[in-house]
């Protein structure tokens, strides 16, 4: 992974700091309380405090695991997309995404041909592969006729061997491709 640059430095830091000359200041990840425990990954490193409490040089942690927020993902609009992307990140897992799948609302698009039937998409080793997005602001501008599941709909379905592709193919989406069987 490329090296993040130093976080920048804000008046809350800087006062910090006064208060802590000869010390260590150390910058967490957003997705953490810094006043509760935080493990080491999820510490970004620290500016060294010198005798006069200005901020120094900064020390990266290279151990730390960048959040959703460090690395700028858009904020998430439901449940599916929070747990896509801590799963993304290191900061989720497999478990909480599947909590969330079956509840959570897809866009999904409809088969050309045939209305309110979903566009099944056949792949070389015999499954079956589905699109679907997790909200509106994925949706992809070539594809007029759209409808909505579940995640849950999705799993009881007959389609084999399958499985979802979440945001395929959308910039500054995370995208994800769980078997649904």
């Amino acid at each position: 992974m490329t090296q993040l640059p130093a976080p920048p430095i804000t008046p809350d830091m800087v006062a910090e700091a006064r208060t802590k000359p000869g010390q260590w200041l150390y910058v967490v990840d957003p997705e953490f309380d810094a006043r509760g425990e935080v493990p080491g990954w999820g510490v970004r490193g620290g500016y060294r405090v010198d005798e006069r409490g200005q901020l120094a040089e900064f020390l990266p942690n290279p151990k730390f695991r960048p959040g959703p927020r460090t690395l700028n993902y858009p904020m998430p609009e439901n449940r599916l997309e929070r747990a896509i992307e801590l799963l993304a990140t290191g900061y989720g897992t497999d478990e909480a995404m599947f909590q969330a799948l079956p509840d959570a609302q897809l866009i999904l698009p409809e088969h050309p041909e045939r209305p309110r039937q979903l566009h099944v998409l056949p792949q070389p080793d015999g499954s079956n592969l589905l699109h679907a997005f997790t909200s509106q602001r994925w949706l992809p501008g070539n594809w007029s006729h759209w409808q909505l599941a579940t995640g849950r709909d999705l799993l009881n379905a007959n389609l084999g061997r399958a499985a979802v592709r979440l945001n395929p193919d959308v910039r500054g989406a995370v995208s994800l491709t769980i078997p649904l069987s």
